[in-house]
């Protein structure tokens, strides 16, 4: 299974991707407006996931900053752990960034 199935088959154990883009679209007009672009991002993103093969883990590589930005500003909007899609939302990056960790410290 690829990185990208088991990204997607977490989010579908979630909710499924229509759950959470609508979530998603919905929080981001509660949010500050320099942070909207996260969250587009990730709506888009995870979107793509389910509409055409995505090198899930080149990007993980590439855009390993982006998605520590990201993760920054899930936790800014989810401090306590309350909102169950923020915490998901976090895991699931965290869990291709390590699934990418762990390919690269096979491969060294």
């Amino acid at each position: 299974m690829t990185l990208q199935q088991k990204m997607m088959a977490k989010i579908d154990e979630s909710g499924g991707i229509e759950n959470l883009v609508d979530f998603l679209n919905k929080f981001r007009l509660t949010i500050h407006e320099s942070d909207k672009i996260y969250f587009n991002n990730m709506i888009d993103y995870f979107s793509l996931l389910y509409q055409q093969e995505v090198p899930v883990e080149q990007h993980a590589v590439e855009y390993k900053e982006a998605s520590l930005k990201t993760i920054e500003i899930l936790n800014k909007y989810n401090k306590d752990d309350t909102l169950e899609l923020l915490t998901f939302l976090n895991n699931l990056i965290v869990f291709k960034l390590e699934a990418v960790s762990n390919i690269k410290n096979l491969a060294s």
